[in-house]
């Protein structure tokens, strides 16, 4: 256990160290004969499956080991639409775990992880005078069978009704290749009929995001434009990347009249992942940036054929905080709220449920929130739409004179804005949205790009950022995502490092723990 921060997550909450006690039990748990594994797609970067995770209308392999009834609510959520709902019998502790019937689930772990990050969001009862804890654990298997339990460390739940975030980091021990009968979720502290609803799960490597990724190099396959060959030439770089970042209306390419358009590029990915022997689950996560107010009907258009194994992240008006367009925050936001719903009125299944694979993002650009002349939004934070609107709050972020030092410390300055430094302005974006439940991210990230992103301190940088991401003192959620802009923007060098050290930093940050 490495002592990173927990993250409480709700408007009020705190973050605490946490330790992982590994317990000395070695007698095999009744659900181990007959293992099976997970079915259907995951999240980029989850070991779980959307099933065991995001609760649209099932519950997945989730069972009750010990009073606890799990049933599916339709009527609270964290995202989507559903969240696992544990009505405990009686008072006292509740457990439930990844079990499964009649045999027992087992979950296989990266090669060369032994460090991971164990999380959900939680809404607990408000009880007087008395407190709702929980903890997560591992069972651990390998070659020779069961290993050991490893247990995290009891938490305590803030008492407010408001959903909020709790973590573990647990190390599993030497030879702990996959897990059964987990992860398991403790409860306690519950009085009788107390209901705790559950959703998004976490169970992944422990790095500094969720998914890592890239936007590929401008026409390095020697075209006219970006498309999936750029992204494939850069995975083959500096890959394995996670994600990709694509546009559509405004000035570029119209959005897809539907998914297996060619003129799709995510779709396109897709085909040449498998043409070269890969399989869906190293599809990327596509960002999807709406530079129009596209109509429920277009996106739902758009939707069609999307497979349920590709994770979509859908912007509406990427860096709106410098936008002309939008004579203020208030005006984006409206917009922003109407092209939310359509969004998620259009990304439905033929059952009517939420399809889990899409998700809608706001994504800003951390260059406007200083205090300079040439910051139109400045820190008031009037561009960020409410929780009830995005699932993933993203940023864009460059610093074009890295000192080295992780983000808030950068002490360079742009020439044209000499007022802030760009380590401010990250802290000032920061403060607008750190409170909000939920997850943070970098939609896009750059260094030097317009010097030489092959200096020393790029890989430096990049090192500091790492456990920065991973932990960010005082967070209250994970960061979903760290995407660099691995591209010239048609002038040179732009952010494209080629020096062998910055690319193993690269690659080392994607598959730390297994990760990538």
């Amino acid at each position: 256990m490495s002592g990173n921060p927990a993250r409480w997550l709700t408007a009020i909450a705190t973050a605490g160290l946490l330790t992982a006690g590994l317990s000395t039990a070695a007698t095999a748990p009744a659900h181990a004969s007959a293992p099976v594994t997970q079915t259907g797609p995951a999240e980029v970067g989850n070991l779980l499956v959307y099933a065991n995770t995001d609760f649209e209308g099932t519950l997945g392999n989730w069972v009750g080991d010990g009073n606890a009834k799990l049933t599916d609510d339709t009527t609270h959520s964290f995202l989507h639409n559903d969240s696992l709902l544990d009505t405990a019998a009686a008072g006292g502790t509740s457990s439930f775990s990844i079990s499964g019937t009649p045999n027992a689930i087992k979950i296989n772990l990266p090669t060369g992880g032994q460090e991971f990050r164990v999380g959900a969001y939680f809404k607990a009862p408000v009880v007087s005078g008395q407190t709702v804890t929980v903890q997560f654990s591992l069972g651990c298997w390998g070659s020779s069978g069961y290993l050991k339990d490893v247990q995290g460390t009891k938490h305590a739940l803030l008492n407010t009704t408001n959903w909020q975030y709790s973590e573990d980091d647990i190390t599993v021990p030497a030879g702990c290749t996959y897990v059964q009968g987990s992860p398991k979720v403790t409860l306690g502290g519950l009085a009788a009929g107390a209901a705790v609803n559950m959703d998004e799960v976490i169970f992944a490597p422990y790095r500094a995001a969720l998914i890592i990724g890239a936007k590929g190099q401008n026409r390095a396959d020697g075209g006219t434009g970006y498309d999936a060959a750029d992204w494939m030439n850069t995975n083959q770089k500096i890959g394995p990347l996670q994600s990709d970042k694509e546009f559509y209306g405004g000035n570029n390419t119209a959005l897809p009249g539907s998914w297996t358009d060619q003129t799709n590029i995510c779709y396109e990915i897709e085909q040449k992942v498998i043409a070269a022997g890969g399989s869906s689950a190293d599809w990327p996560a596509c960002v999807i940036n709406l530079g129009d107010l596209e109509s429920e009907n277009a996106i739902q258009d758009y939707f069609t054929g999307l497979p349920p194994a590709q994770m979509v992240i859908m912007v509406f008006e990427g860096e709106p905080e410098r936008n002309p367009a939008f004579t203020s925050g208030a005006q984006f936001v409206s917009q922003f709220d109407t092209e939310s719903q359509n969004i998620r009125k259009a990304a439905v299944t033929s059952a009517g449920n939420a399809m889990p694979n899409v998700f809608v993002a706001m994504d800003s650009s951390t260059y406007e929130y200083g205090a300079g002349p040439n910051d139109s939004a400045g820190t008031k934070c009037g561009y960020i739409p409410p929780t009830t609107s995005t699932d993933f709050y993203l940023a864009d972020h460059y610093d074009e004179g890295a000192n080295g030092k992780s983000l808030p410390n950068e002490n360079s300055t742009i020439a044209s804005d000499p007022d802030t430094t760009n380590g401010q302005k990250w802290l000032n974006w920061l403060s607008c949205v750190q409170s909000i439940n939920k997850p943070l991210g970098l939609a896009e990230y750059g260094l030097d790009c317009h010097s030489d992103p092959n200096q020393p301190v790029v890989s430096q940088e990049m090192g500091a950022d790492n456990p920065y991401l991973a932990a960010i003192p005082s967070a209250t959620e994970p960061t979903i995502m760290w995407e660099y802009w691995y591209s010239d923007n048609g002038g040179n060098p732009g952010c494209v490092y080629t020096n062998t050290t910055t690319i193993a930093q690269w690659q080392a940050i994607e598959t730390q723990n297994g990760g990538g």
